[in-house]
């Protein structure tokens, strides 16, 4: 039979079915969107929160993302005729990304921002790309630049000047730092849930997070029935988390994945800082917040990291 692999006529240069295929020669546009738009999602995250928890929990809250995104996911994977997991290891990996990527961090995350200002979680969770250059060189064994870890270093400092408004870096290491460690925990979570999706088996974006989500919000469902509801949560809080369930959930999870198997964990880290972008305008247009010099200059501190950051390193083919 001709063209078969076992005759080697399988075209040259062409990648075997076993290897990533090589990032793309030239730029990338449908990345340069998807990241864009998960930047959106995530970004909007805090704004559709602040409206929700006007009429909710935070464990509510957290609860009813999950289940928004599941209920939004697995009949859009069917719609689309990506069958859901069908082995004991596709579902472990699925089990794994729903716990470690989204439901511990998740609501670890709603539960502190209780006791600790968004400012202070945004720039812990600045940390997430210094984390996700560190894993992906450890375990991915990827060559990363010092001007990549300098410009992502460079947006850090940025999201701190942008958040902290002029307060003390004192601010950081006062009060209670349980909440503090809960959401530096939450940080590493997600940086580790994006090697993981990166190093797992195959999958159809839309299957593989609409399996991980249902997986969250099956044990969502379990601490509602222990917790206990609210009697009268109102109707624009139960829209405001649904937004945030299929929008930031369950829309931005599968882009997040779907950028992970496409450039890997690299290409999407500067998403902690486009996202704090995304939340800051969203706050001024929607919220009538003050536009400030330290927003101005935050902004433009973190505008040149990410320019500085842009070398090439890191980017990986698609798997």
């Amino acid at each position: 039979m001709t063209g078969s692999p076992s005759n080697g006529n399988a075209a040259v240069g062409s990648p075997l079915p076993s290897q990533p295929s090589p990032p793309p020669a030239g730029p990338d546009y449908l990345s340069i969107f998807c990241l864009a738009l998960l930047s959106l999602c995530l970004g909007s995250t805090f704004l559709f929160q602040r409206f929700a928890l006007a009429g909710m929990t935070a464990l509510e809250a957290g609860a009813f993302r999950m289940i928004f995104g599941a209920a939004c996911l697995l009949p859009a994977a069917l719609i689309v005729g990506q069958r859901l997991p069908r082995t004991v290891q596709m579902w472990s990996w699925a089990a794994f990304n729903g716990l470690i990527g989204i439901f511990i961090p998740f609501n670890l995350t709603i539960w502190a921002l209780i006791y600790v200002p968004t400012s202070i979680a945004a720039i812990i969770y600045s940390v997430i790309p210094l984390i996700v250059l560190a894993l992906s060189k450890l375990v991915l064994g990827v060559h990363i630049s010092r001007r990549k870890w300098f410009g992502l270093l460079l947006g850090a400092v940025g999201l701190m000047i942008l958040t902290l408004e002029g307060k003390s870096v004192a601010t950081l290491i006062e009060g209670d730092w349980v909440p503090k460690l809960a959401v530096l925990v939450s940080a590493v979570f997600i940086a580790f849930s994006g090697i993981a999706i990166r190093k797992m088996p195959k999958s159809p974006p839309i299957a593989a997070m609409a399996a991980a989500l249902a997986v969250a919000a099956l044990f969502s469902l379990l601490v509602l029935s222990f917790a206990g509801l609210n009697e009268a949560i109102p109707l624009e809080a139960i829209l405001a988390i649904a937004a945030a369930g299929v929008f930031s959930t369950a829309l931005g999870q599968t882009i997040r994945f779907f950028l992970l198997r496409r450039r890997g964990p690299v290409f999407i880290a500067p998403t902690a800082y486009l996202a704090a972008f995304v939340a800051t305008v969203l706050g001024v247009l929607i919220l009538n917040e003050p536009i400030t010099l330290a927003l101005v200059f935050g902004f433009s501190v973190i505008l040149v990291g990410l320019i500085i950051a842009q070398d090439g390193t890191g980017n990986m083919g698609a798997v």
